[in-house]
């Protein structure tokens, strides 16, 4: 929250570029629009340096103010995928301990609340997680969805769910939740992400 206060009150440098005077400057704004990767998963942007920076900004630094530009590049394509699935809700994963306590708060969450168009519910709470699964950062495609194996699991319901995250890298987070709320009696309709990670791309959470 002070750093929020901070960043409204007393502008600072651009994130990306260091120029005066707010946290980012209209030029540094990465380049959004509506896509979709070969397993129609739909995505803001891909992750590239900037974008990277900006989410590292807002989970390390909590440079919650840098929301509100993500979020407005973001909406297009949650709009898109409300009205292509026309879910009962917006379901994002849960934060794990370890980053919830360092955060406060979810980001990926945050950001697709400032996003919603609708009036659909977005919650973190259908999911929860049973263990807390090691530091994703280096593992292969194969030991993140090994990783992540029954990690989560999810209230009993019947809704259409849209499931979204920050971002995707391998997938292994989405498919991990879509097991465990089909599981629990729920129909995952689609996934929406705001940047979709390709191998080239460093970030990760």
């Amino acid at each position: 929250m002070l750093t929020e206060l901070v960043d409204v009150t007393f502008p600072t440098t651009c994130l990306a570029c260091g120029e005066w005077p707010k946290p980012l400057c209209d030029e540094c704004v990465p380049e959004f629009g509506v896509h979709a990767d070969a397993d129609g998963l739909l995505y803001a942007a891909q992750l590239e340096e900037k974008l990277s920076s900006i989410l590292a900004a807002i989970k390390d630094k909590n440079r919650v103010a840098l929301i509100r530009p993500l979020a407005i590049g973001l909406q297009p394509v949650l709009t898109c995928a409300i009205e292509r699935f026309s879910p009962s809700v917006i379901v994002c994963p849960p934060s794990s301990r370890r980053n919830f306590r360092k955060r406060g708060f979810n980001p990926a969450l945050r950001l697709f609340e400032a996003a919603n168009p609708s009036s659909l519910q977005v919650s973190d709470r259908m999911l929860r997680m049973r263990s807390q699964p090691k530091d994703q950062r280096g593992l292969s495609q194969s030991q993140r969805m090994e990783n992540l194996r029954g990690v989560f699991v999810a209230r009993q319901s019947e809704h259409r769910v849209l499931l979204v995250d920050d971002v995707a890298t391998t997938g292994a987070t989405l498919l991990a939740a879509t097991e465990a709320l089909e599981l629990s009696g729920a129909q995952v309709v689609g996934s929406c992400v705001l940047a979709r990670r390709f191998p080239k791309s460093t970030h990760s959470d």
